[in-house]
């Protein structure tokens, strides 16, 4: 994919790489662009974190919770290690 910056755009990369904090500019694009796309407002209808823990709760109180237990920690974190080796991308409210 190509595109195109204006001058006092190109300016901000060219310092940031002059800097040696990015080794790139397009590592400059790509994180700007993660930058922007985790601050954008999330669409509408997503469920807010009143709503997901009122449907935690629920399942709880229908017993249908699963303990956190040390050896379910250590599968969730191997099974994301394993994605995140593939290439896929992860959830980033879930930790490794």
């Amino acid at each position: 994919m190509n595109g195109s910056l204006t001058p006092e755009l190109e300016a901000i990369v060219r310092r940031e790489v002059e800097s040696g904090q990015y080794s790139s500019a397009s590592e400059v694009i790509r994180d700007a662009l993660r930058v922007w796309h985790s601050a954008r407002p999330k669409p509408s209808g997503t469920p807010t974190l009143r709503a997901l823990l009122r449907g935690a709760n629920e399942q709880v109180d229908r017993g249908e919770a699963i303990p956190y237990t040390l050896e379910l920690r250590k599968r969730l974190s191997a099974e994301a290690r394993i994605l995140a080796e593939s290439g896929e991308e992860l959830d980033p409210d879930a930790a490794l």
